[in-house]
């Protein structure tokens, strides 16, 4: 780059040199990947891997992360079921040139079952049996089905 200004008719300049340098190449994983980085709320910690090495992994949910491991456990009930975003973020030491790249994960709520009884257990003879099955995949909904024997059941 030359820079040049005249001032009273004397012409003064100055060149300078101006490096450009590439922005860093960044890969990034987790292991294990889950389904399609789908993971359940009570899966184990998820090793966060990167290079080049050594710099900060974030994310848009707090507490989530411990240096280089993502923990779905500690996803709060209120970050589940939804897409969340870990970045890491690199600085070359040398040309100072910085950059980020993201993945993002799905942490799902586990199935929760609550069968609330009345007092009414005193006014049968004999036990009723009631079979729940679920029928499951990585998605917000459980489809439920039971099966009930009147024929058994006695009030």
């Amino acid at each position: 780059m030359n820079y040049v200004y005249t001032l009273g008719g004397c012409l003064v300049s100055k060149e300078m040199l101006l490096p450009i340098n590439p922005l860093p190449n960044l890969a990034v994983s987790l292991s294990p990947s889950g389904v399609k980085g789908v993971y359940c709320e009570i899966d184990s910690n998820v090793k966060l891997k990167a290079l080049p090495a050594g710099r900060i992994w974030t994310a848009n949910v707090t507490g989530i992360l411990s240096y280089d491991v993502f923990k779905p456990i500690l996803v709060g009930a209120s970050d589940r079921d939804k897409w969340i975003i870990l970045t890491y973020s690199y600085v070359n030491p040398t040309t100072k040139c910085g950059t980020a790249k993201s993945l993002t994960v799905y942490v799902q709520s586990t199935s929760r079952i609550r069968i609330l009884t009345l007092d009414f257990d005193a006014c049968r003879k004999n036990t009723m049996l009631i079979t729940l099955n679920a029928n499951y995949s990585f998605s917000s909904k459980i489809n439920w089905y039971h099966t009930f024997d009147p024929s058994k059941a006695s009030f």
